[in-house]
């Protein structure tokens, strides 16, 4: 079994509902297990944690969350 490790995502979004759906489709898609979901709703703001196995680059999995038109502004998380 793949070791696995946590990020967090950070992004503002115009419309948090459409993004918070969209970013986890897309989380679950590529495997990852949800950890923690928290929204800022006046700010926009929506932070995403979850856990994903080492085979899975989260820079990768950031640059395919932040693609969606509800998506402002990614925060990448740091390399590990």
């Amino acid at each position: 079994m793949d070791a696995s490790y946590e990020f967090t995502l950070r992004c503002r979004t115009s419309d948090p509902y459409d993004a918070s759906i969209r970013l986890l489709n897309d989380a679950q898609r590529y495997g990852a297990q949800l950890v923690n979901l928290h929204f800022d709703a006046p700010d926009g703001l929506l932070s995403l944690t979850v856990r994903v196995s080492q085979a899975i680059d989260a820079g990768n999995l950031a640059d395919r969350l932040g693609r969606h038109r509800a998506v402002d502004l990614v925060v990448a998380p740091p390399a590990r």
